[in-house]
């Protein structure tokens, strides 16, 4: 459920504005994952990981801020944008409690689940919408989906790997 409304915020976010003013404000997550997974998972990482992964974001921020376009970010924006990273900041925490705290499941497995349930949850409120989509777009958005899954599923083997933060912040490069 998580993860459906960060998507649902993520996507709404791109609807108000183009990528160059998003993006740096999606690419805030890795900060709620280090303090959540500090408080509620007892992750403690050296002082030098926490201000590498704050670099990080903020070269992140920097470069991918299109200061031409800068103009028409607003509420808009900044509410959908802000809640998509604070979502999946916090989204991060269970995956790794079930993956490294409980070993309940696996990477691969874990992703599948997460796919089914944020669509079985959301087909009720968005419909399928399959009936306005052309070939072309269906092609596109299945090659999207290769990179997405191979995406998930190596940041949920990071995360088995070592601290939940630095997985996610090393994630959010893109």
């Amino acid at each position: 459920a998580i993860d459906l409304f960060a998507n649902y915020f993520y996507f709404k976010t791109f609807e108000k504005t183009d990528a160059g003013t998003a993006t740096p404000l999606l690419s805030l997550a890795p900060l709620f994952t280090f303090l959540l997974s500090w408080v509620l998972l007892g992750e403690v990482s050296a002082s030098i990981t926490y201000l590498l992964a704050v670099g990080i974001v903020g070269a992140l921020i920097v470069f991918s801020v299109d200061f031409k376009n800068f103009g028409p970010f607003n509420a808009a924006t900044l509410t959908p944008a802000l809640l998509s990273s604070l979502l999946f900041g916090i989204s991060a925490i269970p995956i790794s409690y079930l993956l490294v705290n409980l070993e309940a499941t696996n990477a691969q497995t874990l992703f599948m689940l997460r796919a089914f349930v944020i669509a079985t949850l959301a087909l009720p409120f968005f419909g399928w919408g399959w009936q306005t989509l052309t070939v072309r777009q269906i092609g596109f958005m299945s090659f999207r989906a290769t990179f997405v899954i191979a995406q998930y599923v190596l940041l949920y083997l990071a995360i088995t790997l070592g601290s939940t933060g630095v997985a996610v912040t090393l994630g959010n490069i893109t």
